[in-house]
């Protein structure tokens, strides 16, 4: 069984610093190195959202934050956030 991607969704682009430094504190705070990545999309309506994606040996960062399972992202347009 292949192991669980996450995801979770940090808002509108615009307004996501707060939410970023946030992310990456509690990643400090856990002290292990941990990769996330993220990609700007479009849910619905005019404005992108945030989306950060946690690879499956992230998942104690990610379960932290209460992101929610999803399936491995299209690698198209991923950037590395942490």
């Amino acid at each position: 069984m292949a192991a669980n991607w996450y995801r979770k969704n940090l808002g509108g682009a615009l307004m996501v610093e707060p939410n970023i430094a946030s992310l990456k504190e509690q990643c400090q705070s856990l002290g292990g190195p941990f990769v996330a990545y993220y990609r700007h999309e479009s849910l619905s309506g005019l404005h992108c959202d945030f989306i950060v994606y946690f690879p499956p040996e992230s998942s104690t960062l990610a379960m932290l934050v209460k992101a929610k399972v999803c399936d491995a992202p299209d690698q198209h347009d991923l950037s590395r956030l942490i």
